[in-house]
Parts: C-alpha cells; sequence; structure tokens
C-alpha cells in the first residue's frame, strides 16, 4: 500500500469540503490552484501527508536538527508566499527561499533514487487521464470542485510538484536580481556541502594513516566543525542514513544531508567503512563513536531501530 488510509482519508476529506465550499471561486486562479486560499490548503494537505508518511514508513528517517529547522522555515515561507507583498521588505526573502526550495526538491528526487522515478513513470499516464477526467467534470459543471481529487496524485509527485511551483513563483513574481539570487542559491548550497565533502575526505585520511585512532580523533574535535563531521564520519550506516532503503529491517534512524552528499561524492559505490577496497582502514567504528563522543547515546528508540517490518 502507497501510503496508509488511517493517513490519506482524513485529509482528503478535509480538502474535499474545503473545495465544495469553495466550488465557484474560479476567477482568482494562483498557478495550479484555484486561489491562495486553494494554494494555502492543497500544499500544507500535501506538506502533511509526506510529513507523515515518512514518520509511518521511515524512508528518510529523522532529519537532524539543523535539516528540520532548514525545512520548517522553507515550509513556512513557502506556504506564506501567495500572502506576502512583493513590495513589502519580507518579500526579499522569498527569492533566496525559493532557490532553497529547488534544492530540496532535487535532492528528494535524486535521493530517492530509480525507485521513485520507476514510481513516477507507472503512475504518469494514469495521472493524465485522471486529469482530463477532472478539467472535463470541472468545465461541465462550472465548478472547481474536482480538483480536490488531485491531491493522490499530487502526493505521490510531490517533489515535481514543488519544483514546478518555485518555477511559477519565479517566473510570474521575481525581477532579474531576484531571479539571479533564485537560481544562485542550489549552487551555493551544493557548493557548502562539497566544503564539507572535501574536509571529511581530509579528516578520513588523517584517521586512515594514523596509528593511534583514538588519540588522531581527541585531537581532530577540537575544532566544531570538525567535531560535527567527525561525529556523522564515525556515526555513518548505523546511525546515519546515506541512502534509500526499501527493505524491512533495521535501518540508521537518522538523515543528514551533509553525509549523504558526502558519500555520494566520495564514494558513490561503497561505504566510508571500505575506504580504498580495506575495511580494515575504520575498524569497529560503532567502539571508536562510543569512545571519543561517550555523551551521546547509541541506543535509539524510534522504529526504524528496531527489526519489524516497514512494509505489510
Amino acid at each position: 500500500m502507497i501510503i496508509s488510509w488511517i493517513t490519506f482519508i482524513p485529509i482528503q476529506i478535509i480538502i474535499l469540503l474545503f473545495y465544495f465550499i469553495k466550488r465557484k471561486q474560479v476567477n482568482t486562479k494562483y498557478g495550479l490552484f484555484p486561489s491562495k486560499a486553494h494554494f494555502l490548503i492543497g500544499n500544507t494537505a500535501i506538506l502533511l501527508t509526506c510529513i507523515l508518511y515518512n514518520i509511518e514508513h521511515q524512508l528518510f528517517c529523522n532529519p537532524v536538527i539543523w535539516t528540520s529547522i532548514i525545512l520548517l522555515i522553507f515550509s513556512i515561507l513557502f506556504l506564506a508566499t501567495p500572502f506576502i507583498n512583493p513590495k513589502s521588505k519580507f518579500w526579499s526573502l522569498i527569492p533566496f527561499i525559493t532557490g532553497l526550495g529547488i534544492f530540496i526538491a532535487i535532492y528528494i528526487i535524486l535521493f530517492s533514487r530509480y525507485e521513485y522515478l520507476f514510481l513516477v513513470v507507472v503512475c504518469l499516464p494514469f495521472a493524465i487521464i485522471f486529469h482530463l477526467i477532472i478539467k472535463m467534470l470541472n468545465k461541465n459543471l462550472s465548478t472547481t470542485f474536482f480538483d480536490a481529487f488531485y491531491f493522490y496524485p499530487a502526493f505521490i509527485l510531490s517533489p515535481y510538484l514543488l519544483l514546478y511551483q518555485l518555477w511559477q513563483i519565479q517566473k510570474t513574481y521575481f525581477n532579474k536580481i531576484q531571479k539571479v539570487i533564485c537560481f544562485s542559491t542550489p549552487i551555493l548550497v551544493l557548493f557548502i556541502g562539497l566544503i564539507f565533502t572535501y574536509r571529511i575526505k581530509t579528516i578520513i585520511d588523517k584517521i586512515t594513516i594514523s596509528s593511534n585512532k583514538t588519540t588522531e580523533l581527541k585531537a581532530i574535535i577540537n575544532n566544531p566543525i570538525d567535531y560535527y563531521l567527525t561525529e556523522l564520519i564515525l556515526g555513518a550506516h548505523w546511525k546515519y542514513h546515506t541512502e534509500l532503503c526499501l527493505y524491512d529491517g533495521y535501518r540508521p534512524p537518522f538523515h543528514d544531508p551533509i553525509l549523504v552528499i558526502a558519500n555520494k561524492v566520495l564514494y558513490p559505490y561503497s561505504l566510508f567503512y571500505t575506504l580504498n577496497n580495506d575495511k580494515d582502514n575504520l575498524p569497529n567504528t560503532i567502539a571508536l563513536y562510543k569512545t571519543i563522543f561517550p555523551e551521546k547515546s547509541t541506543d535509539f528508540k524510534c522504529r526504524c531501530a528496531q527489526k519489524d517490518k516497514l512494509f505489510d
């Protein structure tokens, strides 16, 4: 089952009720939606469903705190975009937020790999047929009510839908400078990720050649940034998620995009532990983790850290 009906049905009912109440609102279109209110309700429903689905099935596990904060800020400002006056001082944040959203959407698509692409390809013909039926019903009955049934295909295609909406926002409301900011932001974010990737490679090289790894690690973590990156390195694959896993059983409980980017850039077809095909380069990383970070827990209570079934 793609999504639990317990999650899907209540949200779909709310959308149906809202679209029924606003069924005659046809002249205030905002992007893909009949109005700004529809934009807010529709995108909030899709976002909430994605969050609940991830909690239920843990495809992306639990975002680390800084990632959760960025996602929260982006979500709030994206949902508020139609209601912000382009002449107000708050509008200066929207080009940056739009660019950040582009990076987030592309990251989700790439992280989801070919499995998600296969799902999209399978669902797309049905979505097109569905779209034609909805357009015909709305036109013949002079209503926007049937747009409510876009909810499920919109959820399936959510990162692509987000990309399209962000494209519409920048094309319609941004001047040239704002467009430059918008499209420079995802490049800047990726560049920051690559800087951290280079530093992770430097730390790994130091650990690999060191005869006393514990002493070397304790010296490295005196720097706050290196402390953060070293914790990611030693927690890779057992504490921190690095790739999509659709199989039942244990999976790392946390998701940090910095580690994912570093893994895919440095070792796209292997783990951090198997550097240069030598499995002894980083031996017993959990034991090292406990030694270097004794204050941090290695026992996780979330569902993805258990060996129970994630899919029926």
